[in-house]
């Protein structure tokens, strides 16, 4: 008896799933499911009671695999990324550039392009081997392996690989160039190849193994590599665990796509220096948010997909629903900083105290970093009081909280906005304020401001009166004699007038 219960096979235990499966009742993708509630909000309506149409059910199905990319990703922390997800996301990044059409992005998990296994590679290697159809007009028609139309009509190739559980970027460019001479089918070359591998257990032996098997790629697709072609090491901080190299290497193919939206903007500026493409992934890896972007990106895949017929939600999961957020928890050992928020009501408002000491000493005008001329120092201070003059980058300026009285601009225009005196005029000409000067109706009067900026007397840059609150200036090129001569006097104006008549 207990050789045979020994020798006898484990049974899984029938689930509900399993005896939904048998009996061909299995729900389809799409229908409600009672698994998880949606957190209430006044901006969605729910509309359980209407059911969906047959053409809404037939789209779900259609995106459920694009679905399933962003629910995996909600499992654990700590698993592995999948083929699906990454495909979905990258997908979605690459149409976020202005010009799609620079970079490949082609989904090949269903070629086992880079296996340790020499006959695995022979049977990849078969599927993408170029099929000669004849010839024509003396030339031989080929016909290519689908994955090589994008790659060699489009600059830069984007391929993010597993080789062995380790995810790796490719990152490749390749141009058009002359045919070679024993080789005329190979009318394309790869020009720069970089292979990061954010995992530093076996990466040389993963490294030769993409080398010597990209080569064999390639050249199925017309494209020539060899001694010509400059392999690039971009350096990044190492992985510690396998299941971490799926969202570094989808971090990595997210900032490369930047550096693409980069490159565009060069371009149409005329903006020469391409390396800035392959410099080192300068950033210590943040698992978490890169997570979170790939959730997110694979969730706005679905989104377009479906046109927009679907939308995001927050669930609430029920106990039932296969969720477990201790799975999903960030590491205790980190130390996250509370969100910069405060309550509106909040009783407490100062909270943070600063001492000053009793021996620091306002500073005085001679210790003014900003050598202010003695009028404007002198009238800022009988307005402000000391230390009223500062400098901002710009100049002195005058903090006028309240707006001063018309009196005072006017008593600050006189005192400070006088022209220096012409030599050999009257004392009348030299008191003239530069109200005289200016009166022309293409200085507007400004509204006062609560703040003046002000700038030192220099020759040939004056104020204009009545936009002291605004700050503007005005350069005048005259000299003062030329400024006294366009101005007419009254009595000089009738008389002219009368004259032409």
């Amino acid at each position: 008896m207990g050789r045979k219960a020994a020798n006898k096979p484990v049974v899984e235990k029938e689930t509900t799933e399993n005896k939904t499966k048998k009996s061909g009742t299995a729900m389809k993708r799409g229908q409600p499911t009672a698994a998880a509630r949606l957190v209430s909000s006044s901006y969605i309506n729910y509309g359980w009671h209407i059911p969906l149409s047959g053409e809404t059910k037939s789209m779900v199905q259609k995106v459920s695999p694009i679905a399933d990319s962003m629910y995996m990703l909600q499992i654990r922390r700590d698993s592995p990324v999948s083929f699906l997800s990454i495909r979905n996301a990258i997908f979605w990044e690459h149409r976020q550039l202005p010009e799609q059409d620079i970079v490949s992005t082609p989904a090949v998990d269903h070629l086992d392009l880079f296996p340790y296994d020499d006959a695995a590679f022979r049977e990849t290697m078969h599927k993408l081997a170029p099929v000669r159809h004849g010839s024509v007009g003396g030339n031989f028609v080929w016909s290519l392996h689908y994955v090589y139309e994008t790659i060699r009509n489009r600059e830069f190739l984007l391929l993010p690989v597993e080789v062995g559980g380790c995810w790796v970027t490719i990152v490749a460019r390749i141009r058009p160039q002359e045919p070679v001479p024993g080789y005329p089918w190979q009318d394309r070359e790869a020009t720069d190849v970089a292979i990061i591998d954010p995992l530093e257990e076996d990466w040389e032996v993963r490294g030769n193994l993409i080398r010597a098997k990209l080569q064999d790629i390639f050249n199925y697709g017309f494209i020539k590599t060899g001694q010509e072609t400059t392999y690039r090491r971009i350096g990044l901080a190492p992985a510690h665990d396998m299941w971490e190299t799926g969202l570094i290497a989808f971090a990595v193919s997210r900032e490369f796509l930047r550096r693409m939206r980069v490159l565009s903007f060069r371009r149409d500026c005329f903006i020469s220096g391409e390396e800035f493409l392959w410099a080192d992934f300068e950033e210590k890896h943040n698992l978490d948010a890169y997570r979170q972007m790939l959730l997110s990106a694979c969730a706005h895949q679905c989104i377009e997909t479906s046109g927009h017929q679907l939308r995001l939600a927050i669930e609430v999961p029920s106990d039932g629903s296969n969720y477990h957020p201790d799975h999903l928890a960030r590491p205790s050992a980190r130390n996250d900083l509370p969100d910069e928020k405060w309550d509106v009501f909040q009783s407490a408002t100062h909270t943070t105290n600063i001492e000053i000491s009793k021996k620091h000493k306002p500073m005085q005008n001679s210790e003014l970093p900003y050598a202010v001329c003695p009028e404007i120092t002198e009238a800022l201070e009988a307005y402000e009081g000391p230390g009223a003059a500062v400098r901002d980058g710009q100049g002195p300026k005058l903090s006028l909280t309240p707006g001063p009285s018309p009196r005072t601009v006017r008593k600050f225009s006189k005192s400070i906005m006088a022209p220096p005196p012409r030599t050999g005029s009257s004392s009348t000409g030299s008191k003239r304020s530069i109200a005289s000067v200016h009166s022309s109706p293409k200085a507007p009067m400004a509204p006062m401001s609560p703040t003046v900026r002000l700038s030192p007397r220099i020759p040939g840059l004056n104020l204009i009166p009545g936009s002291v609150g605004s700050g503007q200036a005005r350069t005048t090129d005259e000299s003062p004699r030329k400024q006294q001569s366009q101005e007419e006097s009254p009595r000089k104006r009738r008389k002219t007038n009368s004259s032409l008549l």
